[in-house]
């Protein structure tokens, strides 16, 4: 949020829209706290690029005779990014650009049209940046294979869903993206009226990005028949430890943690539709009250980190 200005007190960036300073109390100009509101719209917007606006293309959308140009994630490395050349390139301050520095892992610059993101890339490698290129279609194409069953084995992880049998072993692996689904229900008049502060148990996905096929595998512990034995421990620490055990040396990605959530209606998850799915997670009462969740967002987050482990792996 660079364009918001810095506290004339500790000389930090402003990293909210209000009154005062959230590093040191100081108080801050009108004009400094309106351009931290403006930069903050304009950075959630393109968060929500990456969540809401990455669904797939509504039936109200372009026909099949006018598709959407196609367009290119610049995804920019940060393990190589020089701190200077970062906040030169970005316009962000120095501590800003330090900041995105130990973030560390590739990030999400911008989705564009393909010819302003070849002038884009080339101003990025001029300002001393590494830049991956990533088609959106090849981001599409990673849609998960959802899985229904699981077991593990002594050397690999034998489940069952969309594709039939399924077994994985380490050597089968490229990556695994894991992230904690936002679930709640969407605000309505009479719900802002009786003040209800009804919320939902967030879900959780673990993504394996498999070395010979672009479509990763999803598990949703919550949807999961671990068989007889069950999960004694619970289905989501049941799943980590099978990945513990049985992929050690495979990358893990948790980046999803830093992603604010976009939330849309409910995406389909194992076993049904995004109709279905909300109506399972409705409480009695509440059946008219649509369930929303960031699923969507984190299948295309895990898409094009993907994506760009594949292009390191090669």
């Amino acid at each position: 949020m660079g364009a918001g200005g810095v506290c004339p007190q500790c000389a930090r960036p402003v990293a909210a829209a209000q009154p005062r300073c959230v590093y040191c109390g100081g108080e801050l100009p009108a004009e400094a706290v309106q351009a931290a509101a403006a930069a903050r719209a304009a950075l959630e917007a393109e968060w929500a690029r990456e969540g809401a606006t990455a669904t797939a293309p509504p039936a109200s959308g372009p026909a099949p005779d006018t598709p959407r140009p196609p367009r290119v994630l610049l995804v920019l490395e940060m393990a190589s990014a020089d701190e200077a050349a970062l906040a030169r390139a970005l316009s962000l301050s120095a501590f800003e650009a330090g900041q995105r520095r130990r973030r560390g892992g590739p990030d999400l610059h911008r989705i564009l049209p393909a010819p302003q993101a070849a002038e884009e890339a080339a101003r990025l490698r001029d300002q001393g940046l590494e830049v991956l290129e990533i088609a959106e279609d090849e981001v599409w194409r990673a849609e998960p294979v959802l899985v229904t069953r699981g077991a593990a084995e002594s050397d690999a992880l034998a489940l069952d869903g969309d594709d039939g049998p399924l077994r994985l072993a380490e050597a089968d692996l490229l990556l695994i993206v894991r992230g904690v689904i936002t679930r709640e229900y969407q605000s309505t008049p009479e719900a802002r009226r009786q003040r209800r502060l009804a919320t939902l148990d967030p879900g959780y996905r673990v993504h394996l990005h498999r070395r010979g096929d672009t479509r990763p595998v999803e598990l949703d512990p919550a949807a999961l028949d671990f068989g007889p034995g069950g999960a004694p421990s619970g289905a989501q620490l049941q799943v980590a430890s099978w990945i513990d055990r049985l992929f050690p040396g495979v990358p893990r990605d948790d980046s999803f943690r830093v992603v604010i959530p976009a939330l849309a209606p409910a995406a389909p998850s194992v076993g049904g539709s995004a109709a279905a799915a909300a109506r399972a997670l409705a409480s009695p009462g509440r059946e008219g009250r649509a369930v929303l969740d960031n699923l969507a967002q984190f299948r295309f987050h895990s898409a094009w980190r993907g994506a760009v482990h594949r292009l390191r792996s090669t």
